[in-house]
């Protein structure tokens, strides 16, 4: 309602968090994660990886995140792409990955960057 919708980015403001209309508020309830792009203004100073649950396999999964976002200086993804190298103590080489101008990833089945890696 628009007075639920009213209360709720009133009380958000208070407390320094801008919401901005009503489609937010209405529709937080159907997402299953949720990350603050934030450059650790709301934790210690600066971003950490406090866990993941990929739908691939872990080893696959860092792969394909750490290698994607590797050249990015964007502070958020330098966190998941160093996270990423600590836990994979292998080095895998970048054959082929296309980004589209918005930078988001291009894919042939929209679920996965196109990418392949080599040992």
């Amino acid at each position: 309602t628009p007075t639920a919708v009213m209360i709720g980015t009133g009380i958000g403001a208070s407390n320094g968090i801008l919401i901005k209309g009503g489609e937010p508020l209405e529709t937080t309830h159907e997402d299953k994660a949720i990350i603050f792009d934030k450059t650790g203004t709301l934790t210690e100073g600066k971003p950490a990886v406090s866990h993941i649950m990929p739908y691939l396999l872990l080893y696959r999964f860092l792969s394909i995140v750490g290698v994607a976002k590797s050249n990015s200086d964007y502070p958020l993804e330098k966190t998941i792409t160093a996270y990423a190298k600590e836990v994979r103590k292998d080095n895998v080489l970048l054959l082929s990955f296309f980004k589209l101008l918005n930078n988001d990833s291009e894919s042939d089945d929209d679920d996965m960057p196109t990418v392949s890696f080599c040992k």
